[in-house]
């Protein structure tokens, strides 16, 4: 059984859950902070240009 990204426990870095850091997403990934500084930002602007309709409809001015 896996356990959700939001548990509390100590997960090693093995799942992005808000609590690591680019640093150690570097470790996990093998990929440099430069780049993950990079994707993270894109990956999240993309995100909230998609989803923002569905989900901030009235909360948005």
């Amino acid at each position: 059984m896996t356990r959700p990204l939001d548990d509390d426990d100590d997960d090693g870095g093995r799942n992005f859950n808000g609590r690591d850091s680019y640093r150690s997403l570097m470790y996990t990934f093998r990929i440099p902070v430069t780049t993950i500084s990079k994707i993270i930002p894109e990956v999240c602007k993309a995100l909230y240009e998609i989803l923002k309709e569905d989900y901030l409809k009235g909360i948005l001015v």
